[in-house]
């Protein structure tokens, strides 16, 4: 028994090694968050703080995400209306306080701005999927930072919620990028998950099975086909 467990620890501790030298193969790309603009940004908090009924100082943008809506009501028309169809460059926002969240839908300039939905719970912001009547645009986003198209090594962080390591995993394949290693540093040391690979991989690495709020980490995408 004694001889097996040694075994299991030398093949998990190789295979994490050949993983992290996987992971920093390459170089990293730049995690560079987009920037909403600020008129966008000013527009979206005014209008949650008057819906809250709190101050604006109180409030913030949770994530947003680049789209192009399918009509002039931003996706967002009610049955009374006619909205032109017609494509229209824009935002999804969620924004809120530390206990609830709201969704906007606006154009580029925030000229135009729908209050969508109410009362979200932020901890669900962050994985909340793309409202209907909009079309992403651009690369896959994680939190705000764009991720590669063709593979390669990107810096994120987790948001205000608690994920499983297979929950960020299958979120990050959501978003357009299957993960082949998620990696963190703590003390210096690499805690390194493996999707898909052996639990005894996974487990000798000490990376956590429950990823803490606000958690940055390394990940490797895969190469597009």
């Amino acid at each position: 028994m004694g001889r097996w467990f040694w075994s299991t620890r030398r093949v998990a501790a190789v295979a994490l090694c050949a993983a992290a030298a996987a992971l920093t193969a390459g170089g990293v790309a730049a995690a560079q968050t987009e920037t909403l603009p600020s008129e966008v940004e000013t527009a979206v908090i005014a209008a949650a703080a008057t819906e809250l009924g709190v101050d604006a100082s109180d409030v913030s943008v949770l994530r947003f995400e680049p789209v192009t809506w399918t009509d002039s009501c931003l996706g967002a028309g009610g049955p009374a209306e006619s909205c032109l169809q017609v494509l229209t460059p824009g935002y999804t926002v969620w924004a809120g306080s530390s206990t609830v969240a709201l969704r906007y839908h606006t154009d580029d300039d925030a000229s135009s701005l729908r209050l969508v939905e109410s009362g979200i719970d932020p901890s669900t912001v962050a994985t909340a999927p793309l409202p209907e009547g909009g079309t992403l645009v651009g690369p896959g986003r994680f939190n705000g930072v764009p991720l590669p198209t063709t593979g390669g090594v990107v810096l994120l962080s987790t948001a205000s919620g608690e994920l499983g390591r297979g929950t960020l995993a299958a979120l990050l394949d959501q978003a357009g990028c299957k993960p082949v290693t998620i990696a963190r540093t703590v003390a210096g040391s690499w805690q390194v998950f493996v999707p898909g690979a052996p639990e005894a991989v996974n487990e000798a690495s000490g990376f956590p099975e429950t990823v803490a709020p606000s958690t940055a980490f390394f990940t490797r995408c895969a190469a597009g086909e």
